[in-house]
């Protein structure tokens, strides 16, 4: 009678086990699904700050290039013109219809596509989506011989519409005055 019981108490410990491992296997599936998830998240999520991060990279270039196009004009060329400008972002030259800004800003580059609204330059992986293939810049008179420069560019990602705004001063006897 005695190893009948042992016998029994052995089959009931092994079925505990059994149910055990069960119960161990759904908690190890579990938290690998925890563990993926976050993983999968973290990823999607450096690649939206990533891209976010370009836009902005593309967006001060942009700004700056407008603002190394006028600093590259004597001093009386751009007083002499004051107001409101747009600097077509990517295109042709029959695009450009500005006095100040006669070609398309970042035709030099070929490594993004850059889209507009009127015209499509390819590159090899990027795109950035100038609202209205325009920058608008700004020129004003800030002080006695001092002009102020105020570069705007509005564009689109995934995210929604963003701006970019760079500012600078121009004055007399600066880079090519």
């Amino acid at each position: 009678m005695g190893t009948r019981v042992a016998s029994s108490l052995r089959n009931k410990r092994a079925r505990n086990r059994r149910g055990d491992m069960i119960i161990e296997m759904i908690v190890a599936m579990f938290v690998a699904a925890l563990f993926t998830t976050a993983i999968c998240q973290m990823y999607v999520q450096a690649f939206s700050i990533s891209n976010f991060s370009q836009n902005q990279i593309m967006a001060a270039s942009i700004a700056q290039e407008c603002i190394d196009t006028l600093r590259s004009m004597p001093y009386t060329s751009v007083a002499s013109q004051i107001g409101v400008h747009y600097a077509i972002v990517s295109g042709t030259e029959d695009l450009c219809t500005d006095s100040v800004f006669t070609r398309p800003l970042l035709q030099d580059l070929t490594a993004f596509q850059y889209t507009g609204v009127s015209a499509t330059v390819t590159g090899n992986n990027n795109r950035f989506n100038a609202v209205n293939n325009q920058a608008v810049v700004t020129i004003s008179v800030q002080a006695n011989s001092m002009l102020l420069v105020k570069v705007q560019l509005s564009y689109k990602d995934g995210t929604g519409t963003h701006t970019y705004t760079g500012n600078t001063i121009i004055v007399p006897n600066g880079l090519n005055s």
